[in-house]
């Protein structure tokens, strides 16, 4: 069979249904997260200094994540920062990474040294280096793609997905909606103090709150939180933050365009501590903390993404009509 005749096509499956896919094929050289796929990042080794080392990879691709009216320096920021927004998912912070382009070979050289002035301005940043790469001819006119391969490493143990349970409190660090009309997509800081304070959170002994789970979001508030949700759970959410972009605000584009790149966590705290956590959030960063809603008990068939109305009754995402743009 050739690579494109016969059969279902990768379109057919969805993106977390062919990484389910591929990870299942890969059988016993693919561990269940957080040591292989399936969180932000894969948790690789301890260090000898008893770090955890994160390693996590994502791409720009030319068509799909950024067009002719990108600034190429934006790209090449947007690349390294979306890699260290991942990092930031997991409480860590970038170390060091590789990258590894496809191209055309009528990629202009100004455009590609714009590019690498943005990737190169977004790790030093952060005091990452890049320590090596490839780049291969693509064989096709008008074609552009580079990922990144990211290693960070944290001091405490990793925030995880999939660990929100009936009773936790659902956050947003950060309006949604609107961050390619707005060029957010391009332009957003990967959150690592944040992610970071969060991890240290869970290392205090005598606090009262945890955080059982985070992600940031990439694929759409209402696609992501699902990755964060313990089986046979739902979440409830309500007073979603909408980003205002020309005086709009759009509930379709908070929950389905993603590359808001805000972290989604989960908490487990009484109603005393949580509300305490979220003043020291805000006191900390000096910007809100959103509680968007909560997490309970799913029954067998009941849908996992419930949203509040105008009228106050909670429907199923699925009800509104809305289609992810990814």
């Amino acid at each position: 069979m050739g690579i494109f005749d016969g059969g279902k096509k990768v379109s057919d499956l969805g993106e977390k249904a062919l990484i389910k896919r591929i990870c299942e094929r890969l059988a016993l050289t693919c561990p269940p997260p957080p040591q292989g796929s399936g969180d932000d990042c894969a948790v690789c080794l301890r260090d000898s200094f008893c770090k955890n080392i994160f390693t996590t990879v994502d791409s720009v691709v030319y068509g799909r994540h950024f067009d002719e009216a990108s600034a190429a320096e934006l790209v090449g920021r947007k690349l390294f920062n979306r890699n260290a927004s991942d990092i930031a998912s997991m409480g860590g912070y970038p170390e060091c990474a590789v990258c590894a382009a496809v191209m055309s070979s009528n990629v202009s050289i100004g455009w590609l040294d714009s590019f690498v002035d943005g990737l190169r301005s977004a790790a030093a940043a952060y005091s990452t280096k890049i320590i090596g790469g490839d780049i291969a001819d693509s064989g096709m006119p008008n074609f552009f793609s580079m990922s990144l391969t990211l290693v960070g490493s944290s001091d405490f143990e990793p925030l995880l997905r999939g660990g929100a349970a009936p009773g936790d409190l659902i956050y947003t660090t950060g309006p949604l909606g609107y961050s390619f009309e707005s060029g957010r997509h391009l332009v957003f800081e990967p959150l690592l103090g944040q992610g970071r304070w969060l991890a240290e959170l869970n290392a205090g002994q005598s606090s009262s709150c945890r955080i059982t789970s985070c992600t940031d979001i990439s694929d759409g508030l209402a696609s992501d939180i699902s990755n964060i949700l313990s089986p046979d759970t739902k979440a409830l959410l309500e007073n979603i933050p909408l980003y205002s972009f020309n005086g709009s605000t759009s509930l379709k584009k908070a929950l389905c365009d993603g590359e808001d790149y805000q972290l989604l966590f989960s908490l487990r705290a009484p109603e005393s501590a949580a509300e305490a956590f979220e003043k020291s959030y805000e006191r900390k960063f000096r910007i809100p903390l959103y509680r968007i809603g909560r997490v309970e008990k799913r029954c067998a068939g009941e849908p996992v993404v419930w949203i509040k109305t105008a009228s106050d009754k909670f429907l199923p995402f699925e009800s509104f009509g809305f289609e992810h743009f990814r």
